[in-house]
This record gives C-alpha cells, sequence and structure tokens, in this order.
C-alpha cells in the first residue's frame, strides 16, 4: 500500500508547475528590457501596488537575465542552471530554492530555453508585522531579512524533491497567480510563505547548501517581536523588559535602536493589524474587537485606527468584510 508521500509525488511533480510558467511568462514578457551595452536582458522590479509583490517567470525566449534583489526575491529551481552574484558562481539544481538578500545583484542563466525559474521579489511593505513575528521562528530568514552585515549574501537549500515542500509550493503559487485579486489571498500566500520558510529552516541541516551563514547568529529582534506578537493585549514595557531580563529604562533606549520606533508605537501598530483582520474575518462588534485587541477606551480606538489607516474601523468593514466573503463564497 503507498504512503501519503507516495501519493503526493503522484500528483504533484515537476510538470504540475508548467502551467503556471506558461501563464507567467505571458503576463510578465513585458518585465524585461535588453540591455544593448550588456547584450542582456535586465528585469524589472515593478510590484502589485496593493500587494506588493512580483511573481514572475523567464520567458523561453530569454536565456539569462541580470536584476537586482528588491527587500526580498526567491527563486525556485526547477531546472539546472547558473546563478552569479558578485564574484561567486553557483550551480542551482532541480529542485533548489534560493533567498537572495536587498540590493544584491545577480545574473541567471538557463541551460535550455524551456527551463522553468519562478522569481518572487517584494517590496519593503510586504512584511507586515504579522508576517515579520511569523519570520521571527526562523532566524536564519529573519537575519536575512534584518542584518545589514550579514557575511552571505543568500540562502540556498536543495530540499530534494521533498513532497511537503512541493505541496507548499504548489499552493502558494496557486494563491499568487489564481486569486491574487481576492482580499483572503494577501493573508493566504503570506502564511503559505511562511510555512515554506518554517519547513526549510527545519530541515536546514540537510537541505541548506550554505552552511556557514552567519544570519544563524543574532536574532533578538526576532525573540522580542516574537513575544509582543503573542502577548499584545497585555504586554507592557515594564513586563516585556522583566521577560527578558532588561531594565524597562534600558529596554526602552535598546528597543527603539533596534526598531526605529517607540515601544508603545509599535504596539500599537500590532494591535491595529489584529483588529483590521478581525473587522473582515469575523462579525464581533467594534466594541468586542476593540477588548480583544487590549484597547479600553472606544473614542481613542477609533482615532488611532484612523490615524494609521486614513479610514474608520466601521468603514473599513463596509468596504472589504464583503470582498472577503464574495471571495470566501464564490457559488453564493
Amino acid at each position: 500500500m503507498r504512503g501519503r508521500k507516495d501519493e503526493i509525488d503522484l500528483i504533484i511533480n515537476n510538470e504540475t508547475f508548467i502551467p503556471f510558467h506558461k501563464a507567467l511568462q505571458i503576463k510578465n514578457h513585458q518585465g524585461f528590457t535588453f540591455n544593448e551595452s550588456k547584450n542582456i536582458y535586465t528585469k524589472k522590479n515593478s510590484f502589485n501596488k496593493l500587494f506588493h509583490y512580483q511573481i514572475c517567470t523567464i520567458p523561453d525566449d530569454i536565456s539569462s537575465i541580470i536584476a537586482k534583489s528588491s527587500c526580498f526575491t526567491m527563486l525556485i529551481f526547477f531546472n539546472k542552471c547558473k546563478l552569479i552574484i558578485g564574484k561567486e558562481t553557483i550551480i542551482c539544481m532541480p529542485y533548489s530554492i534560493m533567498f537572495i538578500k536587498k540590493g544584491c545583484h545577480y545574473k541567471l542563466q538557463k541551460k535550455q530555453s524551456t527551463d522553468v525559474v519562478f522569481i518572487f521579489d517584494c517590496h519593503e511593505d510586504f512584511f507586515d508585522n504579522f508576517i515579520v513575528s511569523q519570520i521571527a521562528d526562523c532566524p536564519i530568514f529573519y537575519d536575512l531579512l534584518n542584518l545589514t552585515d550579514a557575511k552571505n549574501e543568500y540562502l540556498l537549500f536543495d530540499y530534494q524533491k521533498d513532497s511537503s515542500i512541493l505541496s507548499t509550493l504548489h499552493l502558494f503559487l496557486t494563491e499568487l497567480t489564481q486569486y491574487k485579486q481576492a482580499v483572503h489571498s494577501a493573508k493566504n500566500y503570506k502564511l503559505l510563505l511562511v510555512i515554506l520558510m518554517s519547513q526549510l529552516d527545519r530541515n536546514h541541516i540537510p537541505y541548506l547548501v550554505i552552511h556557514d551563514s552567519s544570519m544563524m547568529q543574532c536574532y533578538d529582534e526576532g525573540k522580542i517581536l516574537k513575544y509582543l506578537s503573542d502577548n499584545f493585549c497585555t504586554a507592557t514595557l515594564s513586563s516585556t523588559a522583566e521577560y527578558f531580563n532588561f531594565h524597562p529604562a534600558y529596554f526602552s533606549t535598546l528597543f527603539k535602536k533596534l526598531f526605529h520606533q517607540s515601544f508603545s508605537k509599535k504596539l500599537l501598530s500590532l494591535k491595529l493589524e489584529h483588529a483590521k483582520r478581525l473587522l473582515i474575518t469575523t462579525n464581533l462588534t467594534t466594541t468586542e474587537i476593540m477588548h480583544c485587541v487590549g484597547f479600553n477606551d472606544k473614542s481613542y480606538f477609533f482615532k488611532s485606527f484612523k490615524t494609521y489607516y486614513q479610514i474608520t474601523p466601521l468603514q473599513y468593514r463596509k468596504t472589504y468584510s464583503s470582498l472577503y466573503q464574495n471571495k470566501k463564497n464564490p457559488t453564493e
């Protein structure tokens, strides 16, 4: 009797991703411009203005490109390709994933015209408090996003056709290509990206090709943000400082240095992001939501929400909840 892994392998394989490749190369062919001086195509970073990402694949008639990583770049390989970052040449094998840190220039060369490579680029606005707090549990990825002095410019994983990772990739690309205009899709593909990172982080010893990453060394910011994300309703400066064994005055200074904003402003943004999600995903009243996210003063809650999002909580619910429900129940 076949196990679950064998069943998944029968369903999801290299050929499963060809439709995504064909659809994207038609839509994104204009995303590449020919650089006559260098005799090569250059990838343009043109982000979805609402969701702050770009997904594309290299068209069949383009064999090589040069590009610059924005805030965060993920390359998904289904065929053997050559990548050059700085002075280093890397051979990326089939069923491997590379994550490239902000500002890095790279050159990608396909061996054959039909080779499949997906490129997922994110603007810094893509990483809201929710996704960053989840990535904080994956230190090598958190540090890739945040450490400016990290020794390595990329992480390369050879996931060896792991069926669980293939399944996550399939769901991730489905959300990005088929449901990209859905209000709730943004939440779905962010969750799937976190799941993918968690799978790779959990198994990074056998899968990580580059083992000497300095990104493994420091992730205090991630620990703090994860604690606040889990305890934003009750957390205070004093209680958080005590949890991390700091004096409150010192912790306040440290926090501002790490996050470039005060503790109170960061905590407020976490509360408001959670309130925003509850407004479109639940039937709770605004008063109930206010208490759920740790507010006691209704006028302060409404004023803060409008300051952050230029819209009142009731207006936000009226505008976006119907879109969320329609996409959630498309047959109704």
